[in-house]
């Protein structure tokens, strides 16, 4: 859509795209992404990130968020802040 205006300039783009990444982050598939996605889009540490990616491959996929808590060392409280970045889809 961006691309079919040409009277929007690049300044007025670039603020568009920093207000939609700002305002509708991008979600984090814990059954696919990889332990650098889900430490950048849940904002948690490497070594939680890590035993996130561990747990799913000894254990199988997750299906809820009370799957996710199972996972040791991780925060439940700050899943549950960060519930709605988290995508359980296989």
């Amino acid at each position: 859509m961006l691309q079919e205006a040409p009277d929007v300039k690049q300044s007025e783009r670039d603020k568009i795209v920093e207000y939609l990444a700002r305002n509708f982050p991008a979600r984090a598939n814990v059954n696919k992404a990889a332990a650098k996605e889900l430490q950048a889009a849940l904002e948690i540490s490497p070594e939680s990130a890590a035993a996130i990616v561990n747990y799913r491959q000894q254990n199988g996929s997750f299906k809820t968020l009370d799957d996710l808590k199972k996972v040791p060392g991780l925060d439940a409280a700050k899943l549950d802040a960060k519930r709605n970045l988290i995508d359980f889809k296989e």
